[in-house]
């Protein structure tokens, strides 16, 4: 507390700080990102998903891309790049390989809260129109895939209680 109140009264020391702190989160989260996309690259490669392992691949590079933008001291770019990823990719993904069954839920649009909260603190940090399109769009797709499983679902979910109810 004495060190906030600290930071607080030099604006200047509390501010770099809080870029330190962001560009280590940053860095920490792309590097995950980069050791999950790889995993999913050599499972893909092994059950012979070949367009899914490309796609791993692009989404890969892009994010060793992005790491490198943050290592330069391009937060922001480095932010908004993978904001981007993370909205693009699972939107893509749940439209052609993840759909949604009444046996397989979609789980792919889960990463998409992760971009939109992401896309936040970097806001906080430096406000930007792209920051909070980019932060709607992930919202707003989010909203449609989750309402897309819904409807895929409650017409199976209507059969099961129909055959409950008739005992048929």
């Amino acid at each position: 507390m004495i060190t906030s109140s600290y930071f607080k009264k030099h604006k200047k020391h509390y501010r770099s700080l809080k870029d330190q702190q962001l560009t280590i989160a940053a860095k920490a989260n792309i590097f995950i990102c980069i050791i999950f996309c790889l995993f999913w690259t050599i499972y893909f490669a092994f059950a012979q998903m070949w367009v899914i392992v490309y796609m791993d691949i692009c989404f890969t590079l892009i994010s060793i891309f992005s790491f490198f933008l943050i290592y330069i001291n391009r937060i922001s770019a480095g932010i908004l790049l993978s904001q981007a990823v993370l909205l693009v990719f699972p939107v893509v993904f749940c439209l052609f390989f993840d759909v949604a069954t009444p046996d397989r839920p979609r789980v792919a649009h889960l990463f998409l809260p992760a971009g939109a909260i992401l896309g936040y603190l970097n806001y906080r940090r430096e406000p930007s129109f792209l920051q909070i399109v980019l932060i709607l769009l992930s919202i707003a797709a989010l909203y449609f895939l989750v309402e897309a499983l819904l409807l895929s679902i409650v017409p199976y979910l209507y059969q099961k209680i129909f055959v409950i109810m008739v005992g048929g």
